[in-house]
């Protein structure tokens, strides 16, 4: 995932489904923390766009690649570009709403904050298995 301030780029995966989450944290999607999970979630994922398609319907008679694009229109390095799969990569612009500020529950303290740090767990899909995670780790 590559996190520019304003937008998020990634590669589609069902690793990054809220359903996924939910499991892997073994939580229901009813409870406070299932809400907060989504909020999380939604901050970062809804409604994304297809590069490879927005570069097609909009800006293909502008740029004279998916690379140029990438590279000028959205700002991105040579090294964030390879990272993104061309017909997987998704981007999506933050929510900075106040209904959207759990964002914010994944800036606090990293070492303190349970769900924060296995939120980012998945995201970067740092641990395979789910019997590697323990949400109540010390």
């Amino acid at each position: 995932m590559i996190d520019t301030g304003t937008y998020v780029y990634y590669n589609k995966s069902y690793h990054l489904e809220k359903s996924y989450f939910f499991k892997v944290l073994g939580i229901k999607p009813k409870s406070y923390i299932g809400q907060t999970i989504t909020r999380i979630h939604d901050y970062y994922f809804k409604n994304s766009c297809l590069l490879i398609k927005d570069y097609k319907k909009y800006y293909k008679k502008e740029y004279s690649s998916f690379i140029d694009y990438l590279e000028k229109k959205h700002n991105l390095f040579q090294h964030e570009i390879v990272k993104l799969k061309k017909h997987k990569a998704y981007y999506s612009e933050k929510q900075y709403t106040e209904k959207f500020r759990a964002g914010e529950l994944l800036n606090d303290d990293l070492e303190d904050n349970v769900i924060s740090e296995n939120i980012l767990k998945i995201i970067s899909k740092e641990k395979s298995s789910f019997e590697e995670f323990d949400l109540y780790e010390d």
